[in-house]
């Protein structure tokens, strides 16, 4: 059942950055459907090979709204400007695979 909260989580890391990008979707049993995200990262600065300091970076992004229907393993948001974003998905106990055009997402249920 694809009603309730799904996180996404990807983490990137080299040697002296690191970023982590949480994406948030709900499907709300009316119908609705949002989605939104939150960034974080952090840098050390260094000078001479020692560490001489880091910065952080924190944001949360937008929330989008649109309205969602699913079934036979396909999924379809419409936004309200008309336009709409289509998908596949295979549930898996407490996982949910999304596949689009790009890179399939493993999201986990947050609820």
């Amino acid at each position: 059942r694809l009603v309730g909260a799904w996180s996404y989580e990807r983490s990137t890391t080299s040697r002296d950055v690191s970023s982590t990008n949480v994406t948030t979707i709900t499907f709300s049993a009316d119908g609705r459907y949002t989605r939104g995200g939150q960034f974080a990262a952090g840098q050390t600065h260094r000078q001479g090979g020692e560490e001489t300091g880091r910065s952080l970076v924190d944001a949360e992004g937008g929330q989008q709204v649109g309205t969602w229907v699913a079934g036979g393993g396909k999924l379809s948001v419409r936004w309200p400007d008309g336009s709409s974003e289509h998908w596949t998905y295979e549930l898996s106990g407490p996982n949910l695979l999304v596949k689009g055009t790009g890179e399939p997402r493993l999201y986990v249920r947050s609820n």
